[in-house]
């Protein structure tokens, strides 16, 4: 049921993304964006709620810290998944979960659900 939602509100929103830009192709989701997306889930760590938002928050603020760099921005954005993959596997909000698992309890994923 979750699936079937998730398609159909998907497919709404890339009907209305088509009509605000007036034409769609696949090189409007291209291999830069796809590895923002991928960065924002990362840094706010797979698997709990809160770190998509907290990683798309951190990841837009960097690329607008970052915009003068231009060619390099894609560089950075890089390096930094490869010391977060290296020095924090789990992310952000994995981080804070190490710090005090009890306040994050309810946002973990229950391994019986993967």
């Amino acid at each position: 049921m979750l699936i079937g939602l998730s398609a159909f509100l998907t497919g709404v929103m890339g009907g209305y993304y088509a009509h605000y830009v007036s034409h769609i192709s696949p090189r409007i989701l291209g291999l830069d964006t796809f590895l923002l997306i991928l960065l924002m889930v990362i840094i706010g760590g797979m698997g709990m709620f809160p770190g998509a938002f907290i990683g798309s928050f951190i990841v837009t603020f960097l690329s607008e810290l970052l915009r003068p760099l231009e060619l390099y921005r894609m560089l950075v954005f890089g390096a930094i998944m490869m010391l977060l993959v290296i020095l924090a596997p789990k992310g952000f909000m994995g981080f804070l979960d190490t710090i005090d698992p009890y306040v994050f309890k309810g946002f973990r994923k229950d391994k019986s659900e993967v």
